[in-house]
């Protein structure tokens, strides 16, 4: 459905005709996609960026409309769900009620599961520090603000070692496992569709409008699932 849904969208770059019927049906997909996984709630406005840019010679016009329409298709599939949650919970829920746990388990390295440690993670010393402050901060770090203040104050505190561990979030995100086992296995079957999709993004960029859509889009979607 994800794929469906950036199809749709390249579609809409490369012809911008019928942008109203290809923007309801990308963001219905996407939130068919997100009802999966909940991860992909923000991808529709990652998705509408990409196409304003990438669209540029179809006018503003054109591109308010299809963007409109995106987040009009995504409104009318999930309206019914939030509507559903809010009258059996009496709350808003984004799709889920797990979100602080799994971020939580992302700035631990899953060790706020109290299996594992990111100890045992060959992490520069100052990550792992960052990783076990955050264990120490697990009974204040229940909800979405908490957090969110929380990776400010450390953006402001230490930008270098932040900007390590994101760094580092992203490149495991190709390879890495909960267990943490057999990840060297992984990153070595990984490693030649890297190197493939690198490869295919530079030939794109160097390419028509057409294949620079290409790989704009799939550059947003890629970063947005690395973050």
């Amino acid at each position: 459905m994800l794929l469906a849904a950036v199809h749709l969208t390249h579609r809409w770059i490369v012809d911008p005709a019928s942008g109203v019927k290809r923007g309801l049906g990308a963001g219905a997909l996407l939130v068919a996609a997100c009802l999966i996984r909940p991860i992909a709630l923000l991808l529709v406005g990652v998705m509408a960026v990409s196409a304003w840019v990438c669209a540029g010679g179809a006018g503003s016009r054109l591109r308010a409309w299809f963007c409109g329409a995106l987040l009009a298709g995504n409104l009318a599939v999930i309206a019914p769900w939030e509507i559903w949650a809010r009258q059996q919970t009496g709350a808003w829920i984004p799709l889920s009620t797990n979100g602080p746990d799994s971020i939580t388990d992302g700035l631990t390295f899953s060790a706020s599961r109290g299996e594992l440690s990111p100890v045992g993670l060959a992490l520069p010393d100052d990550v792992q520090d960052l990783a076990l402050l955050a264990m120490e901060r697990l009974p204040e770090l229940t909800s979405t603000r908490a957090i969110a203040g929380f990776l400010v104050d450390q953006t402001v505190e230490r930008p270098v070692t932040f900007a390590k561990f994101l760094a580092i979030k992203a490149a495991r995100s190709w390879y890495g496992t909960d267990s943490q086992l057999h990840e060297d296995r992984t990153m070595l079957v990984q490693a030649p569709y890297l190197f493939l999709a690198a490869v295919g993004l530079a030939l794109s960029w160097r390419g028509r409008n057409r294949e620079r859509a290409s790989a704009i889009l799939a550059l947003a979607v890629t970063l947005y699932f690395g973050r």
